[in-house]
């Protein structure tokens, strides 16, 4: 039972694990800037990733 416990870790830290550093950011911003930052940075990684991505 602890195996399939620690398999089920482990494939949780795997899949949550490559959120990728403009994520990173924006949550890094999310929680230390002010709301209107936040918004500001969110907005502009969002345009960058939906028409800049390949």
């Amino acid at each position: 039972m602890l195996t399939t416990w620690f398999q089920g870790l482990l494939f949780g830290i795997a899949y949550i694990a490559p959120i990728g550093l403009q994520n990173l950011f924006m949550i890094n911003t999310a929680l230390a800037q002010p709301r209107k930052r936040a918004l500001r940075v969110a907005l502009i990684v969002t345009f960058f990733l939906t028409f800049h991505s390949p």
